[in-house]
């Protein structure tokens, strides 16, 4: 049996956003957090904060995606 917990992983997405924060099941501290926002925009952006609590940001952009109605079967 093992006697260590793991992390706990909580996400929350809405339509143009998701986040995410990983936290520690003891103390229910925040381990690592990031929001990806505005997705599918030219806005576009992901923060991320990393298990060493570096910041990290990137701009996302817009995809790239063929429209659905023209998308063609392989």
């Amino acid at each position: 049996m093992c006697t260590k917990e793991s992390p706990i992983l909580v996400i929350n997405s809405g339509s143009s956003s998701l986040k995410f924060s990983v936290l520690d099941p003891k103390s229910e501290a925040v381990l690592s957090s990031a929001l990806a926002e505005r997705i599918g925009t030219e806005e576009g952006l992901l923060k991320l904060t990393d298990l060493e609590q570096v910041r990290h940001e990137e701009k996302l952009g817009r995809a790239d995606h063929p429209d659905e109605g023209n998308a063609r079967a392989s």
